[in-house]
């Protein structure tokens, strides 16, 4: 986009390689860091900055930084949550829970330094600004991409990952989890199941209708899996015969998207759950379009047989 004395308008511009876009990614984050900081929404933990600097080639009076791994946290709020991390959330008895989640997810896949660092530490808020350490280590392995949901007088934990690939394929082990977890408080956990019926995956999503949990989406190798999984208390679960968002192959299939579940509004007389969006990406870096796979499409699941 110009930016002198003409008109603002945008212009075509060659396709960016991959090494163009790591760095143009690594700028564009640090940037809108720097610039929430000076606004004091964000407070840089010094301690956890990996920075390498390097003279600024134009004019801007912010440095390139490369190898960016700065941590985070809310301006005023407990200074020991710093991570700008993909937590697993919920609330439960009018608390918020997080848990687990990674740093630095971009090395898994294109090699670091910085390496991608995992957690299972639990914290909860009442009101989202001071935040107490329930523990550093929970029982279940570090993860991230897992589901986190409250049934009941329980946070339950279902799945994730601790890496999304593995070598060599189609024959390795892939690095996910399928495991259900559960917890009255967030301190001492209980193993429902260490393997539940559906293959292991991480950015999925589970809601509870009528009692029960209803599982589906998430990421999978050689393809997204096409299920959805119901289960009353979480270690036995049956497979319904309708996929998720009537999809005919693992290419329809959405990860790491979002949903509300309600029990009942406008259009439905029973609970719904409501999907919003989601990723379809594959790590086909040889594809042109590939980026264009992120959905924002509304969805409503209804199932009067549950």
């Amino acid at each position: 986009m110009h930016r002198d004395h003409r008109p603002p308008r945008f212009q075509r511009v060659s396709a960016l390689d991959k090494s163009e876009l790591e760095d143009l990614v690594h700028l564009i984050s640090q940037r809108a860091g720097r610039c929430l900081e000076r606004l004091g929404l964000l407070e840089q933990d010094a301690q956890s900055a990996w920075l390498e600097l390097k003279p600024a080639d134009d004019a801007d009076t912010m440095p390139h930084l490369l190898l960016t791994s700065v941590s985070y946290g809310i301006a005023g709020s407990t200074p020991s949550i710093v991570e700008v991390r993909f937590w697993q959330r919920t609330v439960l008895n009018g608390e918020i829970y997080v848990l687990g989640g990674s740093v630095n997810d971009d090395s898994s896949i294109i090699g670091g330094p910085p390496l991608r660092v995992y957690f299972n530490d639990v914290w909860k808020s009442k009101d989202g600004r001071s935040w107490q350490l329930l523990t550093h280590a929970a029982p279940w392995a570090k993860r991230a991409g897992a589901e986190l949901v409250t049934k009941g007088e329980y946070l339950y934990m279902l799945g994730g990952e601790q890496g999304f690939l593995c070598q060599p394929e189609p024959d390795c082990e892939l690095p996910y989890f399928n495991d259900v977890w559960r917890s009255k408080d967030g301190i001492v956990w209980e193993l429902v199941t260490a393997s539940a019926n559906w293959s292991a995956r991480p950015g999925h999503q589970c809601g509870v209708i009528r009692n029960r949990f209803v599982c589906f989406g998430g990421f999978g190798l050689p393809e997204n899996p096409v299920d959805v999984w119901v289960s009353e208390h979480g270690a036995e679960w049956q497979l319904l015969s309708s996929p998720p968002w009537n999809a005919q192959s693992g290419e329809e299939i959405k990860y790491d998207f979002d949903i509300i579940v309600t029990e009942s509004d406008a259009f439905t007389s029973g609970p719904a759950i409501y999907t919003f969006g989601g990723d379809r990406e594959t790590f086909d870096f040889d594809d042109p379009l590939n980026y264009l796979l992120v959905d924002n499409d509304v969805w409503r699941f209804t199932n009067p047989g549950l």
